[in-house]
């Protein structure tokens, strides 16, 4: 792992693709996205590369076969992202890793010889990650815009309605329940998963919901908790150490309780920004039930 620092190599490595994918006929463009793209909150030492690889066949690239043109894989598995496109997570034998993406073109824009801000168009799941940054490595219809960031803008996010939050402080209430009887049955594994995943996913959709209800749409929540020490409610914050637990049952304990205070404030703070109505009531009743689970005798 010795010699160039990591982002001289990434930049070797970028070049080798770009080279690469000129040779492939089937590929249209070459999208560079995630940190190595971003000017807000820039790639550090440990952070891989993401691609997004935008052609008119994805047959060629269903099988490993072409890996071995850019450079020795030590690691390769084929997955998919969320918008079910075919991804290659690689990991060379230097230790850098990349992540490839491939997008196929609409059979509608194969002939017309667009350049690449028509496939950027199409691709709606993706345009929260071409607004946070993203760099045209190749554009084999227009060469012009290589090597430059390209403009787009990212959707305004929206707040809750009195529906979605009523209903969502139901779903994270009957998963503290269910959290609490994994404790009493001393089921450690299924209530550290419960705790530490599903009610901190809840917890992370009402932290962004506050911030966007008492600081304005402008506040950038990011995602899956990206850098929330500089979006998040600062008691929130304060907070965190005791919102996860280990394989213990006291410490499960005290972080569900913790985790239903602050839902509890996150909630209320967020009903009030947007004069929206507070069920305390079934909130009470609830966290009623669930210290009565805890309390019971084994």
């Amino acid at each position: 792992m010795g010699g160039n620092p990591p982002e001289d190599r990434y930049q070797t490595l970028c070049r080798r693709i770009v080279e690469w994918a000129k040779d492939q006929p089937t590929i249209q463009a070459v999208l560079l996205i995630g940190s190595r793209a971003r000017l807000d909150h820039p790639a550090d030492l440990w952070s891989d590369l993401d691609l997004l690889i935008f052609a008119n066949d994805l047959q060629p690239y269903t099988d490993s076969a072409w890996l071995p043109e850019i450079g020795d894989v030590l690691l390769h598995i084929l997955d998919s992202t969320g918008r079910g496109d075919p991804e290659w997570i690689v990991v060379f034998s230097d230790g850098l890793k990349a992540d490839f993406a491939f997008v196929q073109i609409p059979e509608y824009l194969i002939n017309h010889k667009v350049s690449i801000q028509s496939p950027l168009v199409m691709t709606d799941e993706y345009h929260e990650i071409y607004g946070r940054g993203s760099i045209c490595l190749m554009d084999r219809y227009n060469p012009a815009v290589e090597n430059q960031l390209i403009a787009f803008q990212i959707s305004r996010p929206e707040i809750p309605s009195q529906e979605q939050i009523s209903d969502f402080i139901q779903r994270l209430l009957i998963e503290a329940l269910r959290t609490a009887k994994f404790i009493r049955r001393k089921d450690v594994w299924r209530a550290t998963k419960s705790c530490n995943i599903l009610v901190q996913h809840h917890l992370l959709t009402l932290v962004e919901w506050q911030a966007r209800a008492t600081r304005g749409l402008d506040i950038d929540t990011w995602y899956e908790g990206r850098f929330l020490e500089d979006w998040a409610a600062a008691w929130f914050i304060d907070m965190l150490p005791g919102l996860s637990a280990g394989f213990d049952l006291q410490q499960l304990h005290r972080s569900l309780q913790n985790s239903l205070q602050c839902a509890e404030r996150l909630a209320l703070e967020i009903a009030t920004a947007l004069d929206l109505e507070f069920p305390h009531s079934k909130f009470s009743q609830a966290k009623r039930v669930i210290s009565t689970i805890l309390a019971a005798e084994n």
